[in-house]
């Protein structure tokens, strides 16, 4: 892991934001939804520390397949999965 010192500690930096662009030039691990029909990629946040943590926040709206049963309605239950 790669560490850089702190303010405190005569660095230049307490966090490093990474810009978007750049994310691909770091490995992340990818997620995957098998069951998700759209997905739209929104807000994100990608922090270094100097202690070699990152921080990573990313707001994805997807839209996922349902079956839905209706043969008890009213009284039916519908449980929706989601599956990574």
């Amino acid at each position: 892991r790669l560490t850089y010192p702190s303010v405190a500690e005569g660095g230049c930096f307490d966090v490093i934001t990474v810009h978007r662009e750049d994310w691909r030039k770091l490995w992340q691990p990818d997620v995957y939804f098998d069951n998700s029909l759209r997905e739209n990629y929104l807000a994100d946040l990608l922090f270094i520390y100097p202690d070699g943590k990152i921080w990573k926040s990313m707001r994805i709206q997807h839209d996922f397949e349902c079956p839905m049963y209706f043969h008890k309605l009213p009284f039916d239950t519908q449980t929706c999965r989601i599956s990574t």
